[in-house]
């Protein structure tokens, strides 16, 4: 799910404005991509354009408010190659929410697949929650899609999970989100595979960058 990055007239990029661009190898998967796009706007319009302080890349915890910054979550999945994925690009997102504490990305490959990762860290846990929950609620139900966030119950231990996928014409397209606490999680996936094995590659990212968190 790789961020659809906004630039200011000074050049820095911006989170929250355009929070999701989907990437795809057909024109069935632009389409879809941008159906999503449009959904994620209407779900993080509520966000004030401010920009907010980075805070410090550390892995501490009190109670489920990670104190990390979101480009060492990236840089960490990156450095594992999960499930085969090398990272071909990785970016941070300037926060245009006084919610906001810090967001990146990552654009992630393999032969026939492309995967796309978006952290956003938030400075409470209501706010990811809200977050999640504007995400899950606009995209439950669209047509064609199956549920498929049972793939993502192990990494609930610190928030919610929600995903959906479908496989179209021999594209699959596999969508995760969760919450880690204060953190917000997006894995976006469409691979010319199989879907059970994209499923699995859902899993295994959204594994890494929870893991990552710790």
């Amino acid at each position: 799910m790789k961020p659809a990055v906004g630039t200011n007239s000074d050049g820095a990029t911006e989170a929250g404005n355009r929070p999701h661009k989907m990437i795809g190898h057909r024109g069935r998967i632009v389409a879809l991509a941008l159906v999503i796009v449009a959904i994620v706007l209407a779900a993080s319009a509520f966000y004030s354009v401010a920009v907010a302080p980075s805070r410090t890349a550390t892995a501490e915890t009190t109670s489920t408010v990670f104190q990390i910054n979101a480009s060492a979550v990236v840089s960490a999945v990156s450095e594992q190659d999960p499930a085969g994925y090398s990272t071909s690009a990785t970016g941070d997102l300037r926060p245009s929410s006084l919610e906001l504490s810090s967001a990146g990305y990552a654009i992630l490959g393999k032969p026939e697949s492309t995967a796309n990762l978006t952290v956003i860290v938030f400075n409470q846990v209501d706010q990811a929650e809200t977050y999640f929950d504007s995400f899950r609620a606009s995209v439950q139900g669209l047509p064609g899609y199956t549920d498929i966030s049972s793939a993502l119950r192990s990494f609930e231990g610190y928030g919610a999970c929600y995903g959906y996928g479908e496989d179209v014409d021999g594209i699959a397209v596999a969508v995760g989100i969760c919450t880690e606490g204060n953190v917000f999680i997006g894995v976006h996936i469409t691979s010319s595979n199989n879907f059970a094995t994209v499923e699995g590659d859902l899993t295994t990212l959204m594994g890494a960058a929870s893991g990552s968190l710790s």
